[in-house]
């Protein structure tokens, strides 16, 4: 457990098919569920960017999906609507509507939830996210390729993830692209089923 995860007051809701999903409120009157991308949990987010938020009054509500950080895997099968209905629970119980921020995956699951479940989302904001991630996949086969099988070496994921979210070919200095491939490595080798 990392230091920042013993400095924060982790909550937990009970799903039906028994997984236990733990999330957290920051300080704020107004509070935003942040719903986190693939093989995220509640600690993507950083430090800095609650911490901004809650100086502008705003309180990150953050969660770990089922398998990955706290949570538990559960027995059903992952999918963008059982993640939304895992994101409905955490809103509920952190109060309701509330805005709703969703990042890459998480933008899926966000929009989901507020289709789903409009009263419980007074505002959304999609952040690098796709309408079609079938179709993104189907362009890129290769780079994909790693992503979807789940027999690979959890280097192989990282490195496609790595190179679809910040490509050699962009402004991205190779530290800042080796750090955010270990990280990604981190949070894979520790949630592996869960990813």
């Amino acid at each position: 457990m990392t230091e920042r995860r013993r400095r924060k007051e982790w909550n937990g809701i009970e799903r039906p098919d028994g997984t236990r999903i733990r999330w957290s409120a920051g300080e704020g009157e107004r509070p935003i569920l942040l719903v986190p991308g693939f093989g995220g949990d509640g600690d993507c987010w950083g430090t800095a960017f609650p911490r901004q938020l809650s100086s502008r009054g705003i309180a990150p509500v953050v969660f770990d999906p089922r398998g990955l950080g706290g949570s538990t895997l559960g027995s059903s099968r992952s999918s963008i609507a059982l993640f939304a209905e895992d994101a409905a629970a955490v809103a509920e119980a952190a109060g309701v509507p509330l805005a709703v921020l969703g990042w890459s995956m998480g933008a899926s699951v966000a929009a989901e939830l507020a289709l789903a479940r409009p009263e419980l989302v007074s505002e959304l904001v999609l952040c690098c996210g796709s309408a079609d991630h079938q179709r993104v996949a189907g362009k890129r086969p290769d780079l994909f390729r790693a992503i979807f099988d789940r027999n690979a070496p959890l280097g192989e994921p990282a490195a496609a993830l790595t190179e679809a979210l910040l490509p050699a070919s962009g402004k991205w200095s190779p530290a800042f692209r080796r750090a955010f491939r270990e990280t990604l490595e981190a949070s894979f080798a520790a949630h592996g089923e869960g990813v």
